[in-house]
């Protein structure tokens, strides 16, 4: 397990879908975070596996994938990354067996998608606490073993539906960027 300490902002830009209060909400009252996994990489080194408006269609449209795609092996443990309460556990088809968590500090909402198991009978977790193991469930029970990956959300709602909507790129909750994240593939 890899606990950060956030001792500056790191370099962050505003987009439509975050404002100056969630930014600062999560920089000020929440210094100590751990990672989802002890490795963090976006799943192929891609771009299309990270936050935002970043999957095409076959028409050239692109469309939003609403997390980070980090690689991972199946049966990786997975951490919860902030002192939480767990909120919502299950399975469902896209996202497989998932485990959301909401931090104690900010009230924001880590989802974790696509486990082989979440552990069902923790209530509250501290950060860097394991809450379940990677695994390739829902839409990722199709993909070959190299595209294994956790599939990790931000969202300020437990239910947000489709799109980007109560949703932040997760770079903002973990204090890393897109970049520091594109390990060899």
């Amino acid at each position: 397990m890899r606990i950060v300490q956030i001792k500056s902002p790191p370099s962050l830009y505003i987009s439509d879908q975050l404002g100056v209060f969630h930014m600062l909400t999560l920089l000020i009252l929440s210094s100590l975070w751990a990672q989802p996994l002890n490795e963090m990489c976006i799943l192929d080194g891609s771009l299309r596996n990270t936050f935002g408006y970043v999957r095409s269609n076959r028409d050239g449209s692109t469309r939003a994938h609403q997390g980070w795609d980090l690689r991972a092996k199946p049966l990786t443990p997975v951490y919860a990354v902030a002192d939480s309460r767990v909120m919502s556990y299950g399975y469902s088809k896209g996202y497989g067996n998932y485990i959301s968590i909401k931090s104690k500090n900010s009230g924001y909402i880590y989802f974790y998608a696509h486990l082989h198991e979440f552990y069902d009978w923790l209530i509250d977790v501290k950060a860097g606490e394991v809450i379940g193991k990677t695994g390739m469930t829902g839409n990722a029970s199709g993909l070959s073993l190299s595209k294994a990956h956790l599939h990790f959300e931000l969202r300020t709602k437990i239910n947000p539906g489709l799109g980007l909507t109560g949703r932040l790129s997760p770079r903002f909750g973990i204090g890393l960027s897109k970049e520091t994240l594109t390990c060899d593939k």
